[in-house]
């Protein structure tokens, strides 16, 4: 490992197990001891919860068969001014299966976003204003309560 380069960034793996083994049981956790374009790497399971993404990074599910996240708000949220990839998850929530808020830049990739109370993907931001980026490829996206899926 070469340490002291300016610009050089290390992205860690860190894995999130249910049952234990993992560095963290939630993937809650996971994301607020994450650096800067860590990975992290989410293992079989039903985790109930809602996921912030507060920091660039990616977010890579087992697969769609077998991580479910089901959340009683937003499942997974992009905050303002982040960058992140998101895949591999089955996503059901009471409010939008993924919201990328203002000048986001993500990737949504793999995913089966079923459901929701609102929309599969809600892109928003202040002034009706949006993402500045989404790449949306491979995503099942269906049976939400939203006027559209994205």
């Amino acid at each position: 490992m070469i340490a002291g380069l300016a610009g050089v960034t290390h992205s860690a793996v860190i894995t999130v197990k249910q049952l234990g083994g993992g560095d963290y049981d939630t993937i809650g956790e996971a994301i607020t001891n994450a650096f800067q374009d860590d990975i992290v790497e989410v293992y079989a399971g039903h985790y109930e919860e809602t996921v912030v993404i507060d920091s660039n990074l990616t977010l890579k599910g087992m697969g769609p068969q077998k991580v479910i996240i089901d959340s009683p708000a937003d499942g997974i949220t992009v905050n303002d001014n982040r960058s992140a990839t998101i895949s591999g998850f089955s996503i059901t929530a009471a409010n939008n299966c993924i919201k990328l808020n203002f000048n986001v830049n993500a990737v949504i990739k793999n995913n089966c976003l079923v459901d929701c109370g609102n929309d599969g993907i809600w892109v928003c931001g202040p002034g009706g204003g949006g993402a500045t980026a989404a790449t949306i490829t491979n995503n099942t996206i269906a049976y939400n309560g939203g006027e559209i899926g994205i």
